[in-house]
């Protein structure tokens, strides 16, 4: 409670998080079924980026998770 968002380059949940945003080519956690939603936010004008969310997609979806795809635009 007296932490409700942390900002951390390591693995552990030490505040129960349901939720976790990936950044800046971050892995997938080994841990996903632990999450109720995970998000991953990647540059779209990057290949190199565009290339490695695909793959992370194409993981989750290969590990039976639900993943949608949100694409940011003037609005």
């Amino acid at each position: 409670a007296l932490q409700p968002v942390l900002l951390t380059a390591g693995s552990e949940r030490a505040n129960g998080a349901t939720v976790r945003f990936l950044v800046d080519g971050a892995a997938l956690p080994a841990d996903m079924e632990a999450y109720e939603r995970i998000v991953l936010m990647f540059d779209g004008n990057d290949p190199d980026a565009l290339d490695q969310a695909r793959a992370s997609w194409k993981a989750a979806k290969a590990a039976g998770h639900a993943c949608t795809y949100w694409q940011q635009d003037e609005n």
